[in-house]
């Protein structure tokens, strides 16, 4: 039995005749009666009594007419489903995410407005902290989660702010300070200070502009503008302090993130390449309408 036979079967149950039924499947009479024939002889039932005004279903009939039906719906429904999850497929982003760029805090934001956005479900692909996998924004994902670096993204990618990450210090767990709830800048007086090279950004040149102001005997300690798990394995080795942000927390089981006192945050929000998707467009585009953007502004960085 194929869907051929059951059309035709189908089309002489609703018109009563294979002359009507010919003529609407632009068959020819003979043709109808073959396929029903064929039918009945596969199935070993006799489905139609022949009568000279046209044909009436069997009892038999009756129920293939009946599971014929619930077949075909069944089918359309089942059909549908695929064509749903090809589209769902189609629209699908895929966020990278990594130790150094998670994704967990963009993701809780995205359970506030999944709603508004349930036409791009999120796919999420782990990658290695290796900023020679970075560039693969765009080929092996959409797009990271990443606080701002000006310096980084200025000619590469291009960055939609969602929010913003408070500076830390990252402590050793079994420093002086790792006891505090947070941290001033003047709780660092008299300890060495893990942070960037001066001018590598500018949240970076405040920080060191207020120590310097408030003449701290904080021995500062040049580090590399790429943080990476040997960098906080040296802060510990060292039991020194390390500058940080929020979304660092869980970076290494033997440092404490506190936050550190003051004016110090800075944006984080959407990474991605400088010729997106079509599907990555629109998806920005919803996105700049659920968040007010002015309050993640970049421009004092």
């Amino acid at each position: 039995m194929n869907d051929k036979l059951l059309t035709t079967f189908q089309t002489v149950a609703e018109e009563g005749s294979f002359t009507k039924a010919a003529e609407k499947l632009y068959v020819s009479h003979t043709a109808v009666i073959k396929q029903i024939n064929l039918l009945e002889t596969r199935l070993d039932v006799k489905l139609f009594d022949r009568r000279k005004r046209g044909v009436k279903l069997t009892s038999a009939g009756q129920v293939l007419y009946a599971e014929a039906m619930q077949l075909v719906k069944t089918s359309e429904q089942a059909i549908e489903r695929v064509r749903a999850a090809h589209r769902a497929e189609q629209k699908t982003l895929r966020v990278g995410t990594s130790m150094f760029f998670p994704c967990r805090d963009f993701m809780d934001l995205w359970v506030e407005i999944r709603e508004k956005c349930a036409e791009y479900p999120l796919k999420v692909i782990p990658f290695d902290d290796d900023l020679k996998r970075v560039p693969r924004i765009g080929e092996d994902f959409d797009f990271i989660i990443s606080a701002y670096n000006s310096k980084w993204y200025k000619d590469r990618y291009d960055f939609l702010p969602v929010g913003k990450y408070r500076l830390c210090v990252a402590v050793p767990r079994t420093h002086a300070l790792a006891k505090k709830k947070a941290i001033s800048i003047r709780d660092l007086d008299g300890y060495p200070l893990m942070l960037m090279h001066s001018g590598s950004s500018p949240i970076n040149s405040l920080i060191r502009r207020d120590i310097a102001q408030q003449h701290l005997g904080i021995n500062l300690v040049d580090i590399h503008t790429d943080y990476s798990a040997s960098t906080y394995d040296l802060a510990v080795e060292r039991n020194c302090p390390l500058l940080s942000i929020e979304c660092w927390d869980r970076v290494h089981p033997d440092m404490k993130s506190i936050p550190l006192s003051g004016p110090y945050e800075l944006p984080y929000g959407i990474v991605y390449s400088r010729t997106p998707s079509e599907n990555m467009k629109a998806f920005l585009a919803i996105i700049k309408e659920l968040i007010p953007c002015e309050s993640c502004s970049v421009s004092h960085l």
